[in-house]
């Protein structure tokens, strides 16, 4: 059990042991739980936007030229502040490292299934491109709008799923013969999307057809 989790259990209010006595039994130092951590400023949290703006479109830079970037952009900032920052936003640069390519003892290894492949129709080979946008304590800095990247998106509301929203290009169809196969590229271009439905309720309420499948006897 890791370090916060048996924080959290400790009840600074129990009846019968003291929080001296809790630590004791959890193996926790008593600094640990003494000490509140200080809440984050306005500044650190534009420090912190700017990083995270800087970050996403250069993940291979490191605290050292984060710090040159914005300070040159004009906003300073150490190496230090910078690295303590990062460190609280759990970021770190993207680089080689030492034994990366080793796999974990009992890890499957999976086949490279394009090698010797010949690509020689659209639609043949498809990639996927995920992109987390931070959205907490103020680091949201993107509308949604398309203006380039995957042919496929998805915004998924996972409090509420039915209010997810898709958009697909060409089409619905990746059949280039199919008159569905471009349907869609004019809601991509212009940055608007679909109603992705989840619920059995919002896929009934929404459905124009209904076709029923039945086996064969």
């Amino acid at each position: 059990m890791s370090a916060s989790d048996r924080r959290a259990k400790l009840e600074r209010a129990h009846p019968d042991l003291s929080i001296r006595r809790q630590c004791a039994m959890l193996g926790l130092a008593r600094s640990s739980v003494y000490r509140q951590p200080r809440p984050v400023n306005d500044n650190d949290l534009e420090a912190m936007r700017r990083i995270d703006a800087l970050y996403t479109e250069r993940p291979f830079f490191g605290a050292r030229r984060i710090a040159r970037t914005l300070t040159e952009e004009g906003f300073s900032i150490d190496r230090k502040r910078a690295r303590r920052l990062m460190r609280l936003m759990g970021i770190e640069a993207l680089g080689p490292k030492p034994r990366t390519s080793k796999p974990a003892p009992g890890h499957k290894i999976y086949p490279y299934l394009l090698r010797g492949l010949s690509i020689e129709r659209p639609n043949q080979i498809w990639a996927a491109d995920i992109t987390y946008i931070p959205i907490g304590r103020g680091f949201l800095t993107s509308d949604f709008s398309v203006t380039s990247g995957a042919s496929f998106r998805m915004v998924l509301d996972v409090g509420q799923w039915d209010n997810s929203r898709t958009i697909n290009t060409p089409g619905q169809s990746g059949d280039p013969d199919s008159a569905h196969y471009r349907d869609l590229a004019p809601l991509w271009a212009n940055g608007e999307y679909v109603p992705l439905l989840y619920s059995r309720q919002a896929v009934e309420a929404a459905a124009n057809e209904v076709i029923a499948l039945s086996p064969k006897r």
